[in-house]
């Protein structure tokens, strides 16, 4: 039997490699964090419009990282990203619950 040539032409996507991964994951966690210190903040003012939406921003950004390393990454890297993931609930809740006083 011969192979089928458009089988052969098929190609997976490459999994990260462990640096890849890492720096991956340190990027993800450092982004995750500044969205929790931007959530967290407390002003003067009245105006969370801004930090609100960059801490969501973060957040997405953050999440896109590290859900790269959680789909094809090494088992490993996958328990950690999905940990630095977990904060993730907590912006959005507290999102939810402070974006109908601001918008």
């Amino acid at each position: 039997m011969e192979p089928n040539p458009y089988e052969a032409s098929k190609t997976e996507a490459a999994a990260p490699s462990a640096g890849t991964s890492g720096l991956l994951i340190a990027v993800g966690a450092a982004a995750m964090l500044c969205a929790l210190f931007f959530q967290n903040v407390t002003l003067a003012g009245n105006s969370y419009r801004e930090v609100l939406v960059v801490s969501l921003i973060l957040t997405v950004f953050a999440d896109a990282c590290l859900a790269a390393v959680a789909w094809r990454g090494p088992t490993g890297s996958r328990l950690l990203a999905l940990a630095a993931m977990m904060p993730t609930l907590f912006i959005l809740a507290d999102f939810l619950r402070r974006a109908p006083y601001m918008f």
